[in-house]
């Protein structure tokens, strides 16, 4: 039971920390100076061995309450999990220990949890000039297209309780947020997000790891990360390295089983149909998971209307030119149309390069829904004598292949079997490839693998691009670095509710 009265609503900020000495107290300090309503705070330290325990009693005065782990480390599922149940109000923001809070946004949070129908409300991105919002107590929010990340999310307890709260069966592999989301919308939820006429960001992301592109967990990989890191100790390597296979094992069942809890790929395709492309409600699809119990509660803002809420001054005719499309418009454009879980940022970075090349023919490994497939497309001459190719091992393409002005194919099988290998032959017939695009399993073992197998079919100019290059920074580091080139961006991106930046990498291979 709440020991704060009922007529004093308030927000619950948790923030669960590991090892995140270097940031807790700038973003204690911002969550304070960005208070815009009334706040509890709680802090979990899971078990830190950088300072953290030290540090907090000096920060007692800025914190409602302090978790402390002794001795064992829970995950961040369980540590979220040990929050919520601690948190007085009904309301929760979730922020990780590396944030900041840029802007005044807790009241935004409480006006926009106060809907009924909305499961879980994301922060790390923003939008300005969407056409579709709702409006609540002078707030503006907007259902997503796609699941969004979890770093920074507000929800109701009770939708917590729902659910059954975080799962931390998937910590060895990362994705308790996924897992979280997904089942707040199969339980008839809406995910949703601020919608800000600003460019400000309303949260950053202070780690070093972050803007160097490195995840803060990356030296804990293949390990299981709920497990303190022990050196010359048999019996930690084979119980972390069990236990990580177990849940990694699980999760690749999960991912590929229809609306499984870590399915990215299904839930993400889901939310881009119930959600059209002008930010309406598909109500006949909306059935499926029960979104259909909130129809007469939502009123999603009519075009004029919220043309006079953003109030963007009329720009003078003689200033209506019509400005030639970026590299970026170009990405964004596809990617809203194709759903890509790239950052646009990275992709128009590694697009200008390939242009250059006026590639014909153009290979990809990994191609999963064809988002970026479709961004190759686009740049090959419009005509039959260009060449397009994917590989997937269970390809999911959101576009008709067959429809494509270009020769376009997508081979499904492993990319690196002969079966495959010499479907590629069959396809270029003696042709070179200008561009190969990497971005399958995302490891060290993988790319080099597919690099050895492939490279010989480019073009003595050609190149490959290699995604998530956080996840291969060892096989990148072992290139001859005189033909790498890197393009990480750092926070705030320009695309929303994509991944953040894990980095994109090309390899001049002659």
């Amino acid at each position: 039971m709440s020991c704060f009265s009922e007529e004093v609503p308030f927000l619950s900020v948790i923030i669960p920390g590991y090892n995140r000495f270097s940031y807790l107290q700038e973003l204690v300090d911002s969550v304070h100076a960005q208070a815009d309503y009334p706040f509890e705070l709680i802090v979990h330290d899971d078990n830190s061995k950088d300072g953290t325990k030290d540090l907090l009693p000096k920060l007692n005065e800025k914190l409602s309450a302090t978790i402390y782990s002794h001795g064992f480390n829970f995950g961040l599922a369980e540590s979220i999990n040990r929050l919520v149940r601690l948190a007085n109000s009904k309301y929760i923001l979730m922020l990780n220990a590396d944030l900041k809070v840029e802007q005044p946004i807790f009241q935004d949070i409480v006006n926009v949890l106060q809907n009924r129908y909305v499961g879980y409300l994301t922060l790390n991105s923003i939008y300005s000039g969407i056409p579709r919002a709702i409006n609540n107590n002078g707030t503006n929010f907007m259902f997503t297209r796609g699941l969004g990340a979890g770093c920074a999310m507000a929800f109701r307890k009770d939708v917590w309780n729902e659910v059954g709260g975080w799962n931390n069966k998937t910590v060895a592999t990362g994705n308790a947020d996924v897992s979280f989301m997904t089942r707040v919308v199969r339980n008839g939820y809406f995910p949703t997000l601020l919608v800000k006429n600003t460019a400000d960001p309303l949260i950053t992301n202070m780690s070093q790891f972050h803007k160097n592109g490195q995840d803060s967990t990356i030296g804990r990989q293949p390990f299981d990360c709920s497990l303190p890191r022990l050196f010359n100790y048999e019996p930690y390597m084979k119980q972390s390295r069990q236990r990580y296979e177990d849940a990694a094992n699980a999760m690749q069942i999960t991912y590929k089983e229809p609306e499984g809890e870590v399915n990215i790929h299904s839930w993400h395709t889901f939310l881009n149909e119930l959600i059209t492309e002008d930010y309406q409600i598909n109500w006949i699809l909306a059935q499926k998971h029960g979104h259909t119990r909130w129809k007469d509660q939502i009123k999603i803002l009519e075009l004029e209307d919220y043309s006079k809420l953003l109030r963007k001054p009329a720009e003078p005719e003689f200033l209506n030119i019509v400005a030639p499309e970026t590299t970026l418009e170009f990405v964004k454009r596809i990617m809203k149309k194709h759903y890509s879980a790239q950052n646009a940022d990275e992709l128009a970075w590694i697009v200008e390069k390939v242009k250059k090349l006026n590639p014909k023919a153009i290979l990809e490994i990994g191609v999963e829904s064809g988002g970026t497939l479709k961004i190759w497309e686009q740049l090959l001459k419009q005509d039959k004598d260009s060449i397009l190719i994917g590989i997937d091992l269970s390809p999911n393409m959101q576009w008709d292949i067959s429809q494509s002005k270009v020769s376009a194919s997508v081979i499904e099988g492993d990319a690196h079997t002969i079966a495959a290998i010499q479907q590629v032959e069959n396809i270029l017939q003696g042709r070179r490839l200008d561009f190969i695009f990497i971005d399958s399993e995302h490891t060290d073992q993988a790319s080099q693998l597919e690099t050895l197998l492939y490279q010989e079919y480019l073009k003595p100019c050609g190149f490959i691009g290699y995604h998530d290059i956080l996840c291969i920074k060892g096989f990148i580091d072992s290139l001859d670095q005189s033909r790498v080139e890197r393009y990480i961006k750092e926070p705030p991106y320009s695309d929303f509710g994509a991944q953040n930046s894990p980095g994109i990498a090309i390899y001049h291979v002659n």
